[in-house]
């Protein structure tokens, strides 16, 4: 398998991400260039690595914004579990949107809310690939520094304007499809 290979088949498992991917890793391997880091096998996972934490980072976070876009099972179904807690007041305040999952999963009470449970769970678990993200990029930091060349500035820095630009432009192309079916 060819070292374009092992990071091209990121495209089966996250095909959403496909431009996103495409774009990352043209970015990364200028970086890497002008860093004069070598290109390697070791090089291609690791890249693999960080970008398979990011797309899941960004799947766990589009999973809890279309949770709290379904109805809220306390209300007749009509509002969203957003606009429920912005009339309740639920959801306000300091640390407000941040859950802390329980430590061990409980049976379900009566009259407990299923959504919540999932909420919990999504939470926990995108903390948990957050946390595996910063460790990979951490990973890949210190792998260019044992080739010799250590980078200038910390990958999160570099991705940062890359994600944005990206989300800027996959934003852009989901209007343009969106105004082209209602057209």
């Amino acid at each position: 398998m060819r070292q374009r290979d092992v990071i091209a088949d990121l495209d089966e498992t996250w095909p959403e991400e496909a431009a996103l991917r495409r774009l990352l890793t043209a970015g990364f391997r200028r970086m890497f260039q002008g860093q004069g880091v070598p290109d390697s096998p070791l090089l291609a996972l690791r890249l693999r690595d960080v970008l398979s934490a990011c797309f899941l980072v960004r799947h766990l976070e589009r999973q809890m914004h279309a949770l709290r876009q379904t109805p809220a099972a306390a209300d007749d179904g009509t509002k969203t579990r957003a606009e429920t807690e912005a009339k309740t007041g639920a959801g306000t305040g300091a640390g407000a949107g941040i859950r802390k999952p329980a430590p061990t999963p409980k049976p379900r009470l009566e009259g407990e809310n299923p959504l919540l449970r999932v909420e919990l769970l999504l939470a926990d678990a995108h903390g948990k690939a957050s946390e595996r993200w910063r460790k990979t990029m951490k990973e890949l930091e210190e792998h260019c520094a044992s080739t010799g060349r250590p980078m200038t500035g910390g990958l999160a820095e570099y991705m940062k304007p890359i994600i944005k630009k990206a989300n800027a432009a996959l934003a852009q192309a989901k209007l343009e499809e969106e105004e082209q079916e209602n057209s």
